[in-house]
């Protein structure tokens, strides 16, 4: 069993081995900050030609379109990270989460179906077994359709969120984690020491990447449909 002791000093480790990462981490960000210019402008045009009625449309194909980008770029970030300093790194999953919840499961699919092709393709460069192949790919499952309930569960639309929808969202991806974390115990067959170890660092260390990125997209996203509706109704 664990004891107090151990458990802090799981959880420390963790926290050391992300804190040392993290420019790593915020070269994600870096990326997704570019990617979104550039796509905002083409989108920003878009609405001052479109009718006002299509707005809600063209931001979804935005948002998909941004997410799909994520995932690539996700994918070659983790590779280069993985083949030159062996650190693993890869958010795809958050991006397929977002997909589920922002635009629901009929229009987040490409999405989910880019990630599943980026991850089988990042298993098998790496060399992993055919168990780490399918708990992988059951991850993407799990994630974009838990995004996608969460997307009929919530009843305002993007341009409304307030602090308590982020926070729903963003406890719900704590939650898809976990379930995750259970998975993987069942299929590959560990023990539980190894599931916990695995739980704990889904609950403390992950959030601190996952989650900013997660807040970031809402805002970002949030901020440009609001700024399309007021170009509309000028």
């Amino acid at each position: 069993m664990y004891s107090f002791a151990d458990i802090f000093s799981t959880m420390g480790y963790h926290l050391h081995v992300l804190l040392q990462h993290f420019p790593f981490v915020l070269m994600h960000f870096a990326a997704l900050i570019l990617a979104w210019r550039c796509l905002r402008h083409r989108y920003m045009q878009c609405c001052q030609q479109i009718p006002c009625m299509r707005c809600a449309e063209r931001t979804q194909q935005y948002q998909q379109y941004l997410l799909m980008v994520m995932v690539l770029i996700s994918l070659l970030l983790s590779l280069a990270l993985f083949y030159s300093l062996r650190i693993t790194l890869y958010l795809a999953n958050d991006y397929v989460y977002m997909a589920g919840v922002l635009i629901g499961w009929r229009r987040g699919w490409p999405v989910m179906l880019v990630a599943i092709l980026c991850t089988a393709f990042r298993a098998f460069l790496l060399g992993n077994d055919l168990i780490w192949l399918a708990y992988v790919l059951l991850d993407v499952l799990i994630y974009y359709l838990i995004g996608s309930v969460l997307h009929r569960m919530l009843y305002v639309g993007l341009e409304d969120f307030s602090w308590y929808e982020i926070l729903f969202i963003c406890v719900n991806k704590i939650m898809v984690s976990i379930i995750s974390a259970a998975c993987w115990v069942l299929l590959m067959q560990d023990s539980w020491f190894a599931g916990f170890n695995i739980l704990l660092f889904r609950l403390i260390a992950w959030p601190l990447v996952s989650l900013p990125v997660i807040i970031f997209l809402l805002l970002i996203f949030r901020g440009d449909y609001r700024q399309c509706r007021t170009r509309c109704y000028r």
